[in-house]
């Protein structure tokens, strides 16, 4: 319903007073409208989106830690490793020095029996038939080849601390045997005195060196010059040191 105007009473109000109250209220009239139509989400409609993101990158960090810290201690594990097996070898030197010793104090004044005494000789065996198992060899020295395996380490066995001692130096245990190179067919008859034979019923288990001058080593003579015949031994030393780590190393010795 419109105001009508009061006879007799003065508008006191201009036009542009008017004119902004009447916005005014119009603008009132459009907030009320605004806020009647926003709608904020209440707590039970929220999904925990965040959350969710959140769980699964810290799940993404774990693992990359973890596989971090696992290829760190693989990297330790195998320098360990390494620097061990150098220790092994460095054994194996000593293991080498102590079969000198023995070859020259306890072979050398019998050359042609097996130490100790009653020892087994190691045998190859057969795929049969029948079937017969290769034997392990106990004997620190052999007079003769032992039989060997695929890598050419003679068939022993090393855990006859009685027949092959252990010696125990900066925690590794070193053990050696020592062969003579000889034919390890006992029907071959082993002739020390004389040069070697590519065939026949004889072994020389050496070779023939010229010397220019005299030696007590079965000195032979040929075309004025002094000859001596060196035999070879074989030796071959095992080295297990810490994280079951093993070396075996070999060398060839003459005298």
């Amino acid at each position: 319903m419109a105001a009508l105007p009061l006879q007799g009473v003065p508008d006191c109000y201009s036009d542009a007073q008017r004119i902004v109250a009447r916005s005014m209220k119009d603008s009132n009239r459009s907030s009320s409208g605004l806020n009647r139509t926003i709608a904020f989400p209440s707590r039970a409609s929220q999904r925990g989106t965040s959350l969710f993101f959140a769980i699964v990158a810290l799940v993404i960090m774990t693992v990359a830690g973890l596989t971090l810290m696992r290829s760190v201690d693989t990297g330790n594990i195998i320098a360990g490793n390494m620097a061990f097996r150098e220790t092994t070898v460095s054994g194996a030197d000593n293991g080498v020095e102590a079969a000198a010793t023995y070859l020259n104090a306890t072979i050398a004044p019998a050359p042609d029996a097996n130490l100790p005494a009653g020892c087994t000789v190691g045998t190859l065996g057969s795929a049969g038939p029948p079937v017969v198992a290769p034997i392990l060899g106990n004997c620190r020295y052999s007079a003769r080849i032992q039989p060997e395996d695929d890598d050419g380490v003679p068939l022993i066995d090393w855990t006859n601390t009685l027949n092959i001692p252990v010696t125990t130096l900066n925690g590794n245990d070193i053990q050696y045997v020592v062969e003579r190179l000889c034919n390890p067919d006992p029907a071959v008859v082993v002739i020390l005195t004389k040069a070697p034979k590519i065939a026949g019923t004889t072994d020389r288990c050496g070779s023939e060196i010229a010397e220019g001058g005299s030696s007590s080593k079965s000195p032979t003579s040929g075309g004025g010059v002094s000859k001596v015949i060196e035999v070879m031994y074989r030796v071959t030393v095992r080295v297990k040191g810490p994280r079951n780590t093993l070396s075996t190393v070999q060398t060839i010795l003459a005298r």
